[in-house]
């Protein structure tokens, strides 16, 4: 169940800011970002502390039958280089948000408008 947790937390996380963040609600969405960002952290270190290095086949297997009629099946696992790609992306994505959130500043525009080109 952790690499499903750590596949669908994120999407979920974005949907939930897609559907209720605004421009008006700019707090809201990084505040929720963050959230997000940290729980899929929290989800995927146990990936890398129950890892096992003294084997090569998969770990964390999950396997379960979609659609039994045309044999469709939900098939996660990990192996020794793809368990530090699970880790890397929600660390970084944390660390950015807990960055921009102290550093916030507005961005300025680098077109002016009588910049326009045809």
């Amino acid at each position: 169940m952790i690499l499903s947790y750590a596949i669908w937390l994120p999407i979920i996380f974005g949907l939930i800011i897609l559907f209720t963040g605004s421009d008006n609600s700019k707090g809201y969405v990084r505040v929720m970002a963050l959230i997000g960002a940290l729980i899929s952290l929290t989800v995927t270190l146990p990936l890398i502390t129950g890892f096992d290095t003294s084997t090569a086949s998969m770990q964390f297997v999950e396997q379960v039958l979609w659609v039994p009629r045309y044999d469709i099946n939900y098939f996660l696992g990990v192996d020794g280089i793809s368990v530090w790609f699970s880790l890397g992306p929600c660390f970084r994505v944390s660390r950015r948000q807990l960055h921009h959130r102290r550093n916030f500043r507005p961005l300025k525009s680098r077109h002016r408008p009588d910049q326009a080109r045809l």
